[in-house]
């Protein structure tokens, strides 16, 4: 490829990207949670401060050679991971609670049509399913390998494979959950799916919310890393209405709903300047680096040492320390009890006294845990604080 072009800004077009030192020298994970070698760029938009890769050569083959495998959620046999519900107070399987949310903003129709960009083994189909009846459900992937089970969706129509670019029709509702960061054109997606939208047609994008997310730096076939402001300034390339971008559907995600018909959300978000925006990720690299060191000194201090989840964070720490510790912690009642990456994962409540468990989360994050799990005769151990935009609640 051109290397004029590759290095071109995914979001704004301009050639000013500047690269953040040290990423390379990083483990990285893949987005369907498995170790991936150290190596990469990583880069800042010195224009309108979007944080990326570069789609060279390289970064294409890696990519091919990711999805050659992937398995989403293996951890759990397919089942999608759970999350807390703000709403509901409670886990839930992620496209669920995205779902629900969506349909009490009351923009969709009783009776449409619906495309997942991204559909995988069909998660979000199946809450789409459930929670709209009246809807034809359509799907899009790289590739057919699932296509026998999205066929067993109720409502499930056709499966499409090829580009974004030919697909036809009119939709009511196009999703992208934790699709659209790993496109090596995610401007063209945008403006092709605007064109295929109908009249009120709706567009809901789920992305990792990297401001307040570091892990999201390391996954390696994620070819951008959004904020709230790269994300609306993304969204602007297709001249679709944003109706809102949100922080609270998801914790550490970043929701985005927009469309042809929506009434236009106040923002009190400020143009990003660039470079706050790269000493920002310079940081947060940093801190990558400090929590695997961490990792390490707790691991090497000699009792029975566990890792806390199952997921991104928690890979990428596994990794760090050459799979050299004794087992996973996890929550989730699906994951708990099956192996991981030849590791035993167990409920909190499974753990041997004395245990020291490493909280593989974001600060915030692992200090809700800590809280509530402290009663447990183990030592948890929490990672080094980061400055985040965002508190979450908990």
């Amino acid at each position: 490829m051109d290397s004029e072009l590759t290095h071109q800004c995914k979001i704004c077009g301009a050639r000013g990207l500047r690269e953040v030192r040290g990423f390379a020298e990083l483990f990285r994970i893949t987005s369907d949670c498995r170790p991936f070698r150290k190596g990469g760029e990583l880069h800042v938009c010195m224009t309108c401060a979007a944080v990326q890769k570069v789609a060279t050569a390289g970064w294409l083959s890696e990519i091919e050679e990711i999805y050659n495998g992937y398995e989403p959620y293996f951890q759990a046999g397919g089942e999608e991971q759970r999350v807390f519900d703000p709403v509901m107070g409670l886990l839930r399987p992620r496209s669920d609670v995205i779902v629900d949310r969506l349909i009490k903003l009351r923009v969709l129709p009783e009776i449409g049509k619906a495309l997942d960009v991204g559909c995988g083994t069909g998660v979000t189909l199946r809450s789409l399913s459930r929670a709209l009846p009246g809807f034809r459900l359509y799907g899009q992937e790289i590739n057919r390998r699932h296509e026998r089970v999205l066929t067993s969706i109720p409502n499930f129509e056709v499966l499409y494979s090829g580009p974004i670019a030919h697909l036809e029709g009119a939709f009511d509702l196009v999703t992208l959950i934790h699709s659209l960061e790993h496109f090596p054109a995610p401007s063209e997606v945008m403006r092709d799916l605007r064109r295929i939208l109908t009249q009120r047609g709706i567009v809901l994008v789920q992305v990792s919310d990297t401001e307040n997310n570091p892990f999201d730096l390391v996954i390696a076939d994620h070819l951008l890393h959004f904020s709230p402001g790269s994300l609306r300034n993304m969204v602007s390339t297709s001249a679709l209405t944003i109706g809102l971008v949100a922080r609270d559907w998801v914790s550490k995600e970043l929701t985005c709903v927009c469309g042809t018909g929506l009434h236009v959300a106040t923002s009190g978000d400020t143009t990003p300047d660039p470079k706050a925006v790269y000493d920002r990720v310079n940081r947060q690299i940093e801190w990558l680096g400090e929590i695997a060191e961490s990792a390490r000194e707790a691991r090497d201090r000699g009792s029975q040492f566990g890792i806390f989840g199952t997921s991104i964070a928690a890979t990428w720490i596994a990794a760090g320390l050459d799979m050299e510790f004794d087992f996973f912690v996890d929550e989730d009642k699906h994951r708990a009890g099956r192996p991981y990456l030849d590791k035993p994962v167990l409920e909190p409540a499974m753990i041997e006294p004395g245990s020291t468990i490493y909280l593989a989360l974001t600060p915030v994050v692992a200090e809700s845990v800590n809280r509530r799990l402290h009663r447990l005769p183990v030592k948890f151990i929490t990672p080094p604080t980061f400055e985040s935009a965002y508190i979450e609640p908990t």
